[in-house]
């Protein structure tokens, strides 16, 4: 997305809410334009026109960030339809045919039924699916949550997150190496 085409989404962000001070000075255009840039103008425009039709007040910059994931992923179904895909698909193919299971459930729950065990699930009696239940569900909303956020992140900043966690991490990777390098040199002596 150009700036002149973010200025055009600015221009309608305050045009809808007039009474508040949002994207107000040129220092907070250029901020949101920052932030913004990578979605590409369309579905930030998308984005923009959900939100300022369905709520009273201005978005943020996750809000925008948030309704373009929605618009680009599509909805991510709740937990209770991906526990429904598992029991239809345990009644239809049972414990011996996993793969054409698995084939039929959508990304998230094939996820979770990796996670699990499709035999696990399948041998599960009543007295467990209450529990299996509920770790389903546990395990679905996280991946939803991870996704989601992976969705609205942009792709710099996860590069920048990933140097940096590296950076992090060496440190302490070399002084678990000294520490090992030390304990094999004593051993070597002993």
């Amino acid at each position: 997305m150009t700036k002149e085409e973010f200025a055009k989404i600015a221009t309608g962000i305050r045009a809808s809410y007039p009474n508040q001070n949002v994207l107000n000075t040129t220092e907070a255009v250029e901020w949101w334009y920052s932030l913004l840039k990578d979605l590409g103008y369309n579905i930030t425009a998308q984005a923009v026109t959900k939100w300022i039709t369905t709520h009273k007040f201005p978005p943020a910059i996750s809000d925008i960030r948030e309704e373009a994931s929605v618009i680009a992923l599509g909805q991510i179904p709740d937990w209770g339809r991906g526990w429904l895909e598992v029991k239809n698909a345990i009644s239809i193919f049972g414990y011996m045919r996993p793969q054409e299971a698995l084939a039929s459930m959508s990304e998230v729950t094939r996820e979770v039924v990796k996670r699990m065990g499709w035999q696990t699930l399948c041998m599960s009696d009543i007295a467990n699916e209450q529990t299996d239940r509920a770790n389903f569900r546990m395990i679905y909303e996280e991946l939803v949550a991870r996704k989601s956020s992976d969705a609205q992140t942009p792709g710099y900043l996860k590069e920048l997150i990933a140097k940096t966690q590296s950076q992090m991490m060496k440190p302490l990777y070399e002084k678990e190496h000294d520490r090992l390098m030390d304990k094999e040199n004593r051993n070597d002596r002993g």
